[in-house]
């Protein structure tokens, strides 16, 4: 014999069952991905003043223009390093799965924080 009412509850059930499925993959969260991205965003954006520093020669190129690309450039990566920074904070306080990016993250950082304070007091 065949109820409906048995099978309409049973595609109930498994919407439900679907649902929560759902529900728990949408919690998860992705700050350490994010995190780990805009680091490497910074790491290359100082790369790039490096390599522009280290070839500016002040007889050929303008100085005006070159000082306002590495306010630039300088200003992208402090607004970038402050959202990674901020969202490695969220990926520890939500407990995030660890793998290379959150570990990577979290060295990361403080390990910027340390090459930029003493590279500003030499």
């Amino acid at each position: 014999m065949h109820n409906p009412l048995i099978s309409e509850m049973r595609s109930k059930r498994n919407s439900m069952e679907e649902f929560k499925d759902f529900e728990e993959t949408k919690k998860e969260t992705n700050f350490k991905k994010w995190s780990f991205k805009l680091l490497v965003y910074v790491i290359i954006i100082n790369l790039v003043i490096a390599y522009l520093v280290a070839r500016f020669m002040p007889l050929i190129h303008n100085v005006e223009t070159f000082n306002s690309r590495l306010l630039i450039l300088g200003i992208v990566a402090n607004v970038l390093w402050l959202i990674g920074l901020v969202l490695m904070i969220l990926s520890v306080v939500k407990k995030e799965t660890k793998n290379y990016q959150y570990y990577f993250s979290v060295l990361g950082y403080p390990l910027y924080i340390i090459f930029t304070m003493s590279s500003t007091l030499l």
